[in-house]
């Protein structure tokens, strides 16, 4: 991790480059402030680095050795749920989870809202099976506890028990 001239903010916010689509999702899964747009080139990933006082999350050590980068972290496993545990140790972040709090698409925090504001959206068998809708007020993606829950959950429930020493 390279050395800045100011904390980060608490809870830190990171930015992520384009080698790490899968791991920006992973964390904001978690309820974690991650800006990502594969379409970033590196001096924009700095200058939004600067301004909005996030870490930079990066497989580019070339990224890093920039002078304009005042904190960053090179990640070094190559498999998504590996980057995670491996983010989430360096940072001390698994005391701050919180889980389903962000879209996983765009970062910004989703809110539960009525059936009826979004059952024109939803496919029939969802909208008969299921009560508890949340929705991006930003992008507009809709969210429900589904099937697919069984397999984040189990991300979650890794996330939360594993440490640098318990790495299983």
């Amino acid at each position: 991790m390279r050395n800045q001239t100011q904390a980060p903010k608490e809870p830190p916010s990171f930015i992520l480059d384009v080698h790490l689509g899968k791991l920006a999702r992973y964390l904001r899964l978690l309820g974690f402030d991650v800006a990502y747009a594969n379409h970033w080139d590196d001096p924009e990933i700095v200058q939004r680095a600067r301004k909005e006082q996030r870490i930079i999350l990066t497989r580019d050590r070339g990224l890093l050795e920039r002078k304009a980068v005042l904190l960053g972290y090179l990640v070094e496993s190559l498999d998504p749920e590996g980057q995670l545990q491996e983010v989430l140790d360096q940072f001390n972040l698994r005391r701050r989870l919180k889980p389903y709090s962000r879209c996983p698409l765009c970062g910004t925090p989703i809110e539960q809202v009525p059936k009826e504001a979004v059952l024109p959206s939803l496919p029939p068998r969802v909208a008969r099976r299921y009560r508890k809708f949340y929705q991006c007020p930003s992008c507009g993606k809709v969210y429900w506890k589904g099937d697919h829950f069984r397999n984040l959950d189990a991300l979650i429930q890794k996330a939360r028990s594993r440490t640098r020493n318990n790495k299983n």
